[in-house]
């Protein structure tokens, strides 16, 4: 047998460990989306105090406000209220980046599960042992 093939059950050869195959390739991006979706979910759940921080620091200054505290002191409660409030816009933002990500590399895994599984399994299932990659290569 090839130095470039290892010998599988039912004889049926396999590629070298490094090189993808269909069934590496749908693994891949099914865990990539995966992780990708917890990692959405966490910022989500990490940044939605913030929020909450940011609405208790403009009522503190609404407070000092009616309460005659000095304007500068009040400027700057609104001041991180703001920016407090843009973390939480700038986090939403690359948690729906990531959510969509996360969806298109599940899609792209289904996607390729559907076009190059029977093509998988025809080459898991024929009875003759397939040739070195590179008779393979379309480039």
């Amino acid at each position: 047998m090839s130095s470039d093939l290892v010998q599988r059950p039912l004889g049926t050869p396999a590629l070298k460990a490094d090189t993808p195959t269909h069934g590496s390739v749908v693994r891949a991006l099914a865990a990539a989306g995966e992780r990708l979706r917890i990692l959405a979910e966490t910022v989500d759940a990490i940044y939605e105090s913030v929020g909450g921080g940011a609405e208790d620091v403009t009522r503190l200054a609404d407070q000092m406000a009616r309460e005659d505290v000095d304007a500068d002191t009040i400027a700057g409660y609104y001041e991180a209220a703001g920016l407090m409030g843009g973390a939480l816009d700038a986090a939403n933002a690359m948690a729906d980046a990531l959510a969509d990500l996360s969806g298109q590399l599940t899609s792209t895994a289904e996607q390729h599960r559907r076009e190059y599984g029977p093509v998988a399994e025809a080459v898991r299932s024929m009875p003759v042992q397939m040739a070195k990659p590179g008779f393979y290569a379309t480039h």
